[in-house]
């Protein structure tokens, strides 16, 4: 069976403010998790929850960059990513989730450190809002495209 690879990008959103950008690219070889990911329109956790499958996690790698574009996503898809000595407010990081049959490449980029630490009001705070500046959502399977989704706490 070939192998149905598809690349996406979601926003996952709090108070109105994006915390986090994820792109993934998902490679399945497994009817059940084609289905629920290609049809029904599963996201990548809800798969791992609607199966029961644990899946096993890999940190590929993790930074710190100033600004990050699409050319530095695929640096970072392709290992090949670089520090940036300017002010390094934004963390990214790099990881696998898998099980047979349905694997996920993620790049998760966080739109200031601070974030963490200051919780709640760093969601209230007049901070500029934070996107990747060209949304890159391909695929390369026969599906139809899925579009850029947006995701509440």
């Amino acid at each position: 069976e070939v192998p149905t690879t598809q690349k996406r990008q979601v926003h996952l959103i709090c108070a109105g403010r994006t915390v986090c950008v994820a792109t993934s690219s998902v490679t399945i070889t497994n009817e059940l998790y084609a289905h629920l990911f290609l049809e029904e329109g599963y996201a990548i956790g809800q798969i791992f929850r609607k199966t029961g499958a644990v899946p096993d996690f890999a940190l590929l790698s993790a930074g710190l960059v100033a600004d990050i574009d699409d050319g530095d996503l695929e640096n970072i898809f392709a290992g090949q990513a670089k520090e940036d000595d300017a002010k390094k407010t934004k963390l990214w990081r790099r990881y696998t989730l898998s099980v047979e049959g349905f694997s996920c490449d993620i790049v998760e980029v966080f739109p200031d450190r601070t974030m963490f630490t200051r919780g709640e009001e760093w969601l209230q705070d007049g901070q500029q809002e934070f996107s990747v500046d060209k949304q890159d959502v391909r695929q390369t399977s026969t599906v139809a495209p899925v579009s850029p989704v947006g995701s509440s706490c």
